[in-house]
């Protein structure tokens, strides 16, 4: 398998999780913190830290780190 299909078959199987693609889809439309993703998806902390946590780790979401917290 070469480097583009192997990468395109690691975004396939990240936003095959329900919760993982509807981080995703929130993130396109505006830039939140983990608090608001929490609120808007009605998710534990420690769900929405897991799954960003793989979503960071696949290059899929990136965060920066305001005096407030992390933003995505």
């Amino acid at each position: 398998m070469d480097d583009t299909s192997f990468r395109a078959a690691v975004v396939c199987q990240m936003l095959g999780s329900t919760t993982r693609y509807r981080i995703v889809k929130l993130l396109v439309e505006k830039r939140m913190t983990p608090g608001q993703l929490r609120k808007a998806l009605n998710k534990r902390a420690s769900v929405i830290s897991h799954h960003l946590a793989k979503l960071r780790n696949t290059g899929l979401v990136r965060f920066k780190r305001e005096p407030d917290g992390l933003i995505y």
